[in-house]
């Protein structure tokens, strides 16, 4: 299996529109269900293809390697990382960063944390279960219809800042210390994300530095952290369905791969 957590930082609410229901994927495939149900089947290969032709997108003027930003460098105000840095979000919309600061260990300690999490019993996750008013917890939780397709994957959506979002009844308690290793992470990451609303991003888009930061009345962190099992037919399935993010910045980091 696969699993990820994603980071955002914006200046709104969160907007969902969630279900009660939850099927589990994790589940489906402890169960070595002989199916897959068609709820996540998504689309043939040749049904994206036309709609892929339809849109008509010159993909000619997009390097096909994801852009690497050295936050080292842009800390120091470097010219020619500002321009890669401005270069991959006109043209990706999206980069990876090396040097970013965020201790190992703090990295390792929320991994751990994370299979922990999953490998409870699905009757104990399903004490942390999504609230439709909350928008928090265990479950799957953004669905715009009963009849779209489900992505291949689990999900533990928190509200991590300002404080008074959280609510700790969806904070697992098992792993013993995930609470503390997700406090700590989450940290980590708002001070690289304010650090690059404030410096680098600002400046690119010819503000005054600390300019983008201050548009934000109040920063709201959120984290979601992802599941993807194996699949038999993996062909068929999506982890998660093309989107876009409502957030000023969005993090994503994976954190393991297992068999």
């Amino acid at each position: 299996m696969v699993s990820s957590s994603e980071e955002s930082l914006n200046n709104g609410g969160m907007i969902s529109s969630p279900v009660p229901s939850f099927e589990s994927v994790q589940e489906m495939v402890r169960s070595n269900l002989p199916y897959i149900p068609d709820r996540f089947i998504q689309r043939s290969t040749d049904e994206e293809e036309e709609e892929d032709k339809s849109r008509d997108v010159d993909m000619s003027v997009i390097s096909p390697q994801i852009p690497i930003i050295d936050l080292a460098l842009l800390s120091m105000a470097d010219a020619d990382e500002l321009q890669k840095l401005e270069l991959a979000c006109r043209s990706w919309g999206f980069f990876m960063v090396i040097n970013h600061g965020i201790p190992g260990e703090v990295l390792e300690r929320v991994k751990n944390s994370a299979a922990g999490f999953f490998e409870l019993p699905f009757e104990e996750k399903k004490e942390y279960s999504f609230d439709l008013n909350e928008s928090q917890g265990y479950g799957r939780p953004f669905m715009a219809s009963e009849e779209e397709k489900l992505d291949w994957s689990d999900s533990l959506s928190l509200r991590i800042h300002p404080y008074h979002f959280r609510r700790l009844k969806f904070w697992p308690t098992t792993p013993p210390d995930f609470r503390e290793n997700l406090e700590a992470y989450s940290n980590e990451v708002r001070k690289v994300a304010e650090k690059l609303l404030a410096g680098s991003l600002s400046l690119m888009m010819g503000m005054n530095k600390g300019g983008l930061l201050g548009l934000h009345q109040e920063i709201e962190q959120s984290f979601r952290l992802n599941y993807y099992p194996i699949c038999r037919n993996p062909d068929q399935v999506i982890g998660i369905s093309p989107h876009s993010d409502m957030s000023s910045i969005y993090s994503y980091k994976m954190m393991m791969s297992l068999a």
